[in-house]
């Protein structure tokens, strides 16, 4: 608690100096392509991560998201993907940051975004070697 000298000093003066408050051990705030995702949703971190992800999908239906942080047009489209997620709990949905994975995307021929890939029974597809690069 302040004295009562403080408390006279700082109603006396004209100007006050704003003190400036640590943010230390807050988190920080969720990115947008983190914020809503379901349990049915995750993010893809490498080819390897990608390739187990779609085998490990069995007969599920799996959707490849490709987005960047910087992309309106996947900000926008966000908030319906999750809505997707949560009414299709059958189906994967699979998030992959083209900033962060560029030379998979270009193997994967994802040129613009947003961009989504669609696929079932994926050890048809995992032999290729683009997905593997």
């Amino acid at each position: 608690m302040a004295s009562n000298q403080t408390l006279t000093a700082l109603s006396s003066s004209s100007y006050v100096v704003p003190t400036k408050t640590s943010s230390i051990g807050m988190s920080r705030g969720m990115r947008w392509w983190e914020k809503s995702t379901k349990v049915n949703m995750s993010e893809i971190h490498s080819a390897n991560h990608l390739v187990d992800s779609l085998l490990n999908a069995g007969d599920r239906l799996v959707v490849l998201d490709f987005y960047s942080p910087g992309c309106g047009g996947c900000k926008s489209l966000h908030p319906k993907i999750c809505q997707l997620a949560e009414s299709n709990p059958n189906v994967m949905f699979l998030k992959v940051n083209q900033e962060e994975l560029r030379t998979m995307c270009h193997g994967l021929n994802v040129h613009v975004l947003p961009f989504f890939k669609f696929y079932r029974r994926a050890e048809d597809y995992t032999s290729d070697k683009k997905l593997s690069s």
